[in-house]
């Protein structure tokens, strides 16, 4: 029965160790950012907790899934200088578009890697239907807007 006794502690002491491990320790923690990740104020809080919580878990990098299309750069400045200041490894992966403030967080990052077809950039600027620009006035227009 001794035996037994010490080798049930044994497996016990061995799991709770285990379950005890942050569960990101050493692994990429990986995290979609979508338009409106960006746009809405709680959402944009819970990708910077997400971050912290990465980092003190001892995460080996962060890994952003980019699909934004339409978010402004400026709004998305504080948490892509945030995400530039990581001590950990960042990757970006545009996996359809980074537009934007999506362009934004994916240049501060370590790496970009893009799907075929994806694309990144700035944002067009936007005109209602009803405006109509000459294609000089759209050229300065986005380029003021870069």
């Amino acid at each position: 029965m001794q035996p037994l006794r010490i080798l049930l502690l044994a497996f016990l002491a061995v799991f709770s160790a285990r379950a005890n491990e942050p569960a990101l320790a050493g692994k990429l923690a990986r995290v979609t950012v979508t338009d409106s990740d960006l746009d809405d104020l709680r959402r944009w809080q819970a990708l910077r907790r997400w971050m912290d919580e990465a980092v003190k878990q001892g995460a080996s990098g962060l890994l952003l899934d980019i699909h934004v299309t339409q978010s402004p750069a400026q709004a998305t400045l504080p948490l892509a200088e945030e995400l530039a200041r990581l001590k950990i490894k960042t990757q970006a992966f545009v996996n359809t578009s980074a537009i934007g403030g999506g362009a934004l967080l994916a240049l501060a990052c370590d790496e970009i890697w893009m799907s075929p077809g994806s694309r990144i950039g700035a944002a067009p600027p936007k005109v209602t239907v009803a405006e109509s620009l000459s294609p000089k006035s759209q050229d300065t227009i986005l380029a003021e807007a870069l």
